[in-house]
């Protein structure tokens, strides 16, 4: 795809440094050297917070003082939170540093987008920021697979290499982000609480529209999979259920950026794969198959068991398009973007409270019978769901068939 607009050029270069997760192989290790998993889990939970909330005040400070600006202090924000990281002695260095490495994520949250979004709406060109989008996740898993091998080698090299080489990707991309060009904004003083009242009323029609007869077939398995993905890929779940199976810090990277190449793979397939279902029936079937990963983790399978994260991996990054596409065919325009915010918000929540049990499910050597009672749940409300589904489709049968039924006899001639 031939770009031409200079902020769609600069938007792919730095979605490549973003996703440059030289920590994603080895952060699991390198925390566990200055706490406890019980008290990572706590401070998880409190970041996680930060994360979630502080996109209020710096969407208001993007919407005052630009797009741009705001990107350039995120990625400058993150990079001073990696060095405080990299440079950790305890945990309360750790809690600092990622504290501004969530603050500096919030700004270039929804900035960096908004502003691509505005400045090919500018020019007449908005048809092409799906496919711009497209090509972001791309390059995004492109740049994550080399990173997170990289960040295994440098880690057996010296512990905080990884941590020090994610400082110069956010430097990098600070520094792209000032060639980016401002889209001018309109902002008057009645703005300055809307930022606040605006994801009030966003996660309130977002939860109406969740809760309607529309999405209310696909709703146990919509926020089962978001909720336990979540779980999976931010915190303590993927390395420690990897760690289980004999992976080590030697050789997560390489099994997780081998992985995401094959969700990668799956998902080109997914048109092909949901034409051959009922979407009703496919989300299920995802939901199951993730907790059925789950359940399977508690099994002391030795190497083999990367089958299993295979099946969790698999399952979760072909269940996000599909439940953006339920959401995008079942509800109106005005109200697609909220309903997929406040799904991803939802998402977030239980994460600030499992996380803790699974931190402390780790220190005490239970963390194998979480998983498996975790994944119990999971299959017991994937179950539910489907045979609510399958009674749904029997009434709608039977009524059809009375309706169809009715009017025959009522024109057959009398004897």
């Amino acid at each position: 795809m031939h770009i031409k607009n200079r902020n769609a050029l600069i938007f792919i270069l730095i979605s490549f440094f973003q996703n440059c997760w030289f920590t994603e192989g080895v952060w699991y290790f390198y925390w566990g050297r200055f706490s406890n998993y019980f008290q990572l889990g706590i401070m998880f939970t409190i970041l996680t917070a930060v994360w979630i909330f502080a996109k209020i005040p710096t969407g208001l400070f993007a919407d005052k003082y630009g797009r741009k600006r705001a990107t350039v202090i995120g990625f400058l924000v993150t990079a001073f939170g990696s060095v405080l990281v990299t440079l950790s002695r305890n945990i309360w260095w750790l809690s600092a540093g990622g504290f501004f490495e969530n603050i500096g994520r919030a700004f270039v949250s929804g900035s960096l987008e908004t502003l691509l979004f505005d400045s090919l709406k500018k020019e007449g060109a908005e048809d092409k920021f799906p496919s711009l989008l497209a090509r972001r996740t791309q390059i995004g898993i492109f740049a994550f697979s080399i990173a997170v091998i990289i960040g295994g080698f440098l880690y057996q090299i010296y512990y905080r290499l990884p941590f020090a080489f994610y400082i110069g990707t956010s430097v990098i991309a600070a520094t792209l982000a000032l060639f980016l060009k401002e889209v001018p904004l309109t902002y008057t003083e009645t703005s300055k609480n809307s930022n606040i009242i605006k994801f009030v009323e966003d996660m309130k029609a977002g939860f109406k529209q969740l809760i309607g007869k529309d999405l209310k077939p696909y709703l146990i398995p919509i926020f089962s999979i978001v909720i336990v993905t979540f779980l999976y890929d931010w915190g303590f779940s993927r390395p420690s259920i990897a760690l289980s199976f004999g992976y080590d810090s030697k050789t997560q990277p390489i099994i997780f950026a081998c992985m995401s190449v094959l969700a990668a793979l799956l998902v080109g397939f997914f048109n092909k794969i949901r034409k051959r279902t009922k979407d009703c029936v496919g989300l299920n079937a995802l939901n199951l198959l993730i907790g059925t990963g789950f359940i399977l983790s508690y099994l002391k399978l030795g190497y083999f068991g990367v089958l299993v994260m295979l099946l969790i991996e698999l399952t979760w990054n072909l269940a996000e398009p599909w439940i953006s596409v339920i959401i995008n065919n079942h509800i109106e325009s005005t109200y697609r973007a909220t309903t997929l915010s406040t799904v991803q918000f939802v998402s977030k929540i239980p994460f600030l409270f499992i996380n803790i049990l699974i931190g402390e499910s780790i220190d005490t050597g239970y963390l194998r019978l979480f998983h498996l009672t975790l994944g119990s749940v999971i299959v017991v409300l994937g179950t539910i769901s489907f045979i609510k589904y399958r009674k749904t489709v029997n009434n709608e049968k039977q009524s059809l068939n009375k309706m169809t039924i009715e009017p025959a006899l009522a024109t057959r001639p009398r004897l």
